[in-house]
């Protein structure tokens, strides 16, 4: 049986948005899509580039993931979330600013949390186990206009 990194691998579409609370309007992260590969992400944002090292635990209750950043501005950053997975959908809410991990799938006011909903595109199959020049980087993005920073990873075209 695939640990839960194993059925991460691929490409991921953001499907829903909620940031301290607001839940964003579907134009806001309009093609947005989150790309595992191994266990690294590589993004370039608007005007940033980022990569980094994703960690999880499905041991945990709830689930849960690290995401430490190690380039771009916000290099030697780490993220704190919870996960929900199966074959077809992944739910994450991260903590996008202090070290207290979120304890539920919830956003509120001034919460410094994000929660996204995303489905598993199509026809991606995993990279995991491949060298690093084999398998296709994606692209990982923190938007904000006000500080906050959260997650949403885009795949980059070749």
């Amino acid at each position: 049986m695939a640990d839960d990194l194993e059925k991460l691998q691929g490409t991921w579409h953001i499907t829903s948005l909620e940031v301290d609370g607001d839940s964003m309007p579907p134009a806001a992260f309009d093609g947005a899509m989150i790309v595992i590969d191994n266990d690294r992400f590589t993004s370039i944002g608007i005007g940033s580039t980022y990569e980094g090292i994703v960690a999880i635990d499905q041991a945990a209750k709830p689930k849960t993931f690290d995401m430490l950043f190690t380039a771009g501005h916000a290099a030697g950053v780490r993220n704190l979330g919870i996960y929900k997975l199966t074959s077809d959908r992944w739910t994450i809410c991260l903590a996008t600013r202090g070290n207290e991990r979120p304890k539920t799938f919830a956003t509120f006011p001034d919460s410094g949390l994000a929660l996204e909903g995303l489905e598993r595109a199509p026809g991606r199959k995993s990279t995991r186990g491949k060298s690093r020049a084999q398998s296709t980087p994606g692209d990982f993005s923190s938007k904000s206009g006000d500080g906050r920073s959260f997650t949403t990873w885009r795949r980059r075209k070749n």
